[in-house]
């Protein structure tokens, strides 16, 4: 357990999310990220601490967050430059955040933010943002048949209760939505290492459902996950702009055609044809761009023992 008071040593906090990108409806939750710098027995004593959750956790009876749930989310200094300096994609957003999406604020995050331009490179935008946008595609496409296999186990296990091994279920049951080959067992789109608890089996076809519960309709309909089809074409969107213009502008300029995939008003083929192209203006971008093949790793590095010594007032 961390028993410290973040407000003492946060630096700067931020709405992100759909509030920060220009896709929020009247329904949308309100998430938050910051950057604290640790307390000093952290730094110079034994124990460590890299992230600070801090979110209200408030769910309904599907396991959807209801309007009282509130993520937010604190990244030490060290980490945040850390993944800031590798262009981790969530990461890289907090270098660009204006002022009125600011809940609070400080010479230090001024600081950072002024010198954003420093933390980017080429390579590392691409990779990352890219390597983020392929597992965003990942998991937006879901089949109708894939669908309704998950639920059919979903409802299965809700009235079975078992502390078996999947391979031990598997032997003693036979299940319409259960498939198998040499190495894994099959449901819906998920795959199962046959040697699994159950209870970890369930919960990971909850965590799959949960994903999608209220976008179901839209699922079935266009056979793809809105919501993570608008992450994929938000991520390749901003590795765009990064690479070209070296920041990113929010409100997203390109918030309104992200809005419409997550309403759904885009094909799936409409979606990957899309995904293809922003791909194809990454790679020219890339080839084009002016920032450097890699940041400069001396300058974070000084950078961040910079504001921990101005921090704490150490000469």
């Amino acid at each position: 357990m961390n028993k410290f008071n973040i407000d003492e040593y946060k630096i700067m906090e931020t709405i992100i999310g759909s509030n920060l990108y220009g896709t929020n409806t009247p329904t949308s939750d309100e998430d938050f990220a910051g950057i604290f710098i640790a307390p000093a027995s952290y730094l110079f004593g034994l124990k460590d601490i890299k992230e600070l959750d801090l979110s209200l956790i408030s769910k309904n009876e599907l396991g959807k967050n209801t309007a009282d749930a509130v993520d937010r989310k604190f990244y030490e200094l060290r980490r945040f430059m850390n993944l800031a300096y590798k262009n981790n994609p969530n990461i890289t957003e907090l270098l660009f955040i204006p002022n009125k999406f600011l809940e609070f604020d400080t010479d230090y995050y001024k600081l950072i933010r002024g010198n954003a331009y420093s933390f980017l490179s080429k390579n590392f935008i691409y990779d990352a943002f890219m390597g983020y946008a392929n597992s965003q595609r990942h998991k937006m496409i879901i089949k109708k048949e894939h669908y309704e296999g998950l639920f059919a186990a979903q409802e299965y296990f809700k009235n079975n209760e078992t502390e078996e091994y999947f391979v031990e279920f598997a032997r003693n049951r036979t299940v319409p939505f259960l498939s198998e080959n040499k190495k894994h067992f099959m449901i819906g789109d998920l795959q199962f290492q046959k040697h699994l608890l159950m209870r970890k089996v369930k919960t990971m076809i909850d965590e799959r459902l949960g994903r999608i519960t209220n976008r179901v309709e839209l699922v079935l309909a266009h056979g793809y996950d809105t919501k993570f089809a608008s992450h994929l074409i938000r991520l390749l969107y901003e590795g765009v702009e990064l690479l070209r213009t070296g920041k990113i502008v929010f409100p997203l300029t390109y918030a309104d055609i992200l809005l419409d995939i997550k309403n759904g008003k885009y094909k799936l083929s409409e979606i990957m044809e899309m995904a293809e192209n922003l791909e194809d203006e990454m790679r020219t971008a890339k080839e084009n761009s002016e920032l450097p093949e890699k940041a400069s790793f001396k300058f974070v590095n000084q950078l961040t023992i910079n504001l921990i010594k101005m921090f704490y007032d150490y000469n």
